[in-house]
């Protein structure tokens, strides 16, 4: 299928699809019930080769194409596309229509938040990414990120996506609530749908239908300055250096939280009845926050570093395969010193079999000579 096909009489993959068409008839028509297609596959197999040959003379005749390639006719796009349907309404095969437009709302809401990186180009933000690693140390800031500020300027410019970033911050504070359960603290990390007048609200309010959560200004805040650092980091001024750095994450997370309190934005928070530190779930909700923007951004940069020849990037299927092999060896290394000590002993090696055998059978041909010598 990879090779052109045309519609000449002489055309040999014309003529294989025409020779499989008939033979598959042929085995159809057996009367022997073993080693048959079932009838939907037959049938599909079938169907597909007849539309195969039909497609290249319609597309050469009609068309006045020269040639055809049917490896181009496929449904790949269309089978990664349902199943990311299945997957994302909880690994189900049979989906229903209403999960169908969720999930391929949810879809297309990824590709409306992008990143403008100076070396990889517009990149896609997932905003469904939410790792609950916690980073151990602080990333320090190098001297060369300390004049990144956000100013009124970079807001404006990004006006058009405001209500995705606030449905970003809605995602985000779902995530910190998870953290917490004292009602003071939540009620400073969301808001009342009631209370809600901005145009910024509007996605997640289309959306609702009793489970999303309205972010408070402050939440939506810090996810909107995120954003703008991490797409500040990218640029090409600052790039090269943030690539090299060995935890980007807590670099964005230290730069927006200094930017936050040298704007004075905590201010508006009293302390809370039970002595929580909100600073700490501000903290979690920009983790949150950097996880989604560079998510893709760190996938594209490992798809580079796997096509750059003599560099080895070892697969996930890999690892599992080469752990699956240890794992099976040490099971069958354990099982047979069971099964010797069931049979009361150890198991002779090669050699001592071998030279056991040679001595029976030297007995038995001694015993032999002596009898015949005896008659």
């Amino acid at each position: 299928m990879c090779e052109p096909l045309t519609s000449s009489p002489s055309d040999k993959g014309l003529m294989f699809l025409k020779q499989l068409v008939s033979w598959v008839n042929k085995w159809e028509n057996l009367d022997s019930n073993n080693g048959r297609l079932s009838k939907e596959t037959f049938l599909a197999l079938n169907h597909t080769t007849q539309a195969f040959i039909e497609i290249v003379n319609h597309c050469t005749k009609s068309f006045k194409k020269e040639y055809i390639l049917l490896g181009k006719i496929q449904t790949d796009k269309l089978e990664s596309r349902f199943g990311q349907y299945r997957s994302m309404a909880g690994d189900q095969y049979h989906i229903s229509v209403r999960q169908i437009y969720e999930t391929e709302s949810k879809l297309r809401l990824c590709h409306e938040l992008k990143l403008a990186s100076h070396k990889k180009g517009s990149i896609t933000v997932d905003i469904f990414d939410n790792s609950e690693k916690n980073d151990e140390e602080k990333q320090p800031i190098d001297l060369i990120f300390c004049d990144i500020m956000v100013e009124e300027s970079d807001i404006e410019k990004i006006a058009d996506t405001l209500p995705i970033v606030t449905y970003l911050a809605g995602y985000c504070s779902h995530a910190a609530l998870k953290k917490t359960k004292c009602s003071y603290c939540l009620q400073k990390l969301i808001t009342d749908k009631e209370s809600i007048s901005h145009d910024n609200y509007k996605l997640i309010d289309v959306k609702d239908r009793g489970g999303l959560l309205y972010p408070s200004k402050i939440v939506v805040n810090a996810v909107i300055h995120t954003y703008i650092v991490v797409q500040k980091l990218i640029s090409e001024k600052y790039e090269d250096k943030f690539i090299q750095v060995l935890n980007q994450r807590s670099l964005v997370v230290n730069l927006v939280e200094d930017i936050l309190v040298t704007k004075d934005i905590f201010l508006s928070f009293d302390v809370c009845v039970d002595g929580h530190d909100i600073l700490h779930l501000i903290s979690i909700i920009l983790r949150s926050a950097t996880n989604s923007l560079l998510n893709n951004y760190c996938k594209v940069k490992n798809d580079k570093l796997k096509k750059i020849p003599n560099v080895t990037v070892v697969s996930k299927n890999k690892r599992k395969l080469e752990t699956f092999s240890k794992n099976s060896l040490s099971d069958k290394g354990e099982s047979s010193k069971k099964s010797n000590k069931l049979k009361g002993g150890t198991m002779p090696s090669i050699a001592e079999v071998s030279e056991k055998n040679s001595v029976n059978d030297e007995g038995e041909a001694g015993e032999k000579q002596n009898s015949i010598l005896t008659n």
